[in-house]
């Protein structure tokens, strides 16, 4: 079903072709970046979860750093973009995840005497009680209805308080710091400087490896580690700005309408109503109308500044005070 709606889309655009508006003339181009990993491996006919998606990797090779900087890219791929918001919300997961399983030093659970298992239990227990007390943070806690508390405000909080964070899990506070660093460059919005943003990516994955070679990145570590330098090389506009954020955060719009403003006769009707209110809120004069909220944008670390490209601005400052 996902890839006959690409297809759908694609045609849709293919047969628009050049539009005339005003005369100024608009060539539509798709980029997918709207979407999760679940789209991303059907798309791709990637049957398992455990694979990466752009160079077929699994996840028994995805420790061996030098070795899979070499592997070929499916070029079809990149185009989904990185996802940022699950890219954050994943990467808080797998570190929380992997804090869990210290006391044992082991990658899976299923291999575990009665001991490691009651460590691993202990462990994980004190680690959720404490991010809960002390910080405020529902992890991994089922919602009745839909998905876990693990959203994007719950991830931004955890790599808010890395010092913290680190005191908790007892990880390693320069790699928390390394993989946040890593979540500011995607997020941000601005033009990245891939060469260096890439040494410090690659730096990041054997920085891990390093501290735990027990533990195989998972396959978002992995794509966000090794891909997302040529993932950002290839897209048209800053990687933050192609953020599924915005879709994310309509969902509950929908849900509000679905509820409150749709007839229950049968499906068809109801999204139809969902529907016809979902273009409402996109008319230019209707939401024009409506108060936006500023949205606060989150400070970045001076090793952040770094790995971005200087604004026209800036160099233009640096220039007349060399002058």
């Amino acid at each position: 079903m996902i890839k006959e709606e690409i297809k759908y889309v694609e045609d849709n655009l293919e047969r628009t072709g050049v539009m005339e508006i005003d005369g100024i003339s608009v060539n539509p181009i798709m980029t997918m970046t709207m979407v999760d990993g679940k789209v991303c491996n059907a798309a791709m006919d990637n049957s398992s979860t455990m694979r990466c998606y752009v160079c077929n990797a699994t996840s028994k090779d995805f420790n061996s750093i030098d070795e899979i900087v070499k592997r070929p890219v499916a070029e079809e791929s990149l185009k989904f973009g990185l996802s940022p918001l699950h890219c954050r919300i994943r990467t808080m997961e797998s570190l929380v995840h992997l804090a869990d399983k210290l006391p044992i030093a082991k990658h899976t659970r299923s291999k575990l005497s009665a001991d490691e298992k009651y460590l691993f239990d202990a462990n994980k227990a004190r680690i959720r009680k404490q991010l809960r007390e002390e910080l405020g943070l529902l992890i991994d806690v089922v919602k009745s209805g839909f998905g876990n508390t693990n959203d994007g405000n719950t991830a931004r909080r955890f790599f808010d308080n890395i010092e913290k964070v680190a005191s908790v899990t007892n990880l390693d506070i320069e790699l928390l710091k390394k993989f946040k660093i890593v979540l500011q460059v995607i997020s941000c919005g601005k033009k990245v400087n891939i060469s260096k943003f890439e040494n410090h990516c690659l730096q990041t994955a054997k920085y891990y490896v390093k501290k735990y070679p027990w533990s195989n990145l998972t396959p978002t570590l992995h794509k966000l580690l090794i891909h997302s330098p040529v993932i950002i090389q290839r897209a048209l506009l800053p990687i933050g700005v192609l953020s599924e954020e915005a879709a994310e955060a309509t969902n509950k719009v929908i849900r509000k309408f679905r509820e409150e403003h749709s007839r229950r006769m049968d499906r068809t009707r109801c999204n139809l109503d969902v529907i016809k209110r979902l273009l409402l809120m996109s008319d230019p004069y209707f939401s024009g109308l409506a108060k936006r909220k500023v949205k606060k944008h989150e400070p970045l670390l001076p090793e952040t500044m770094e790995l971005l490209e200087k604004e026209i601005n800036e160099i233009s400052e640096d220039d007349n005070n060399s002058d």
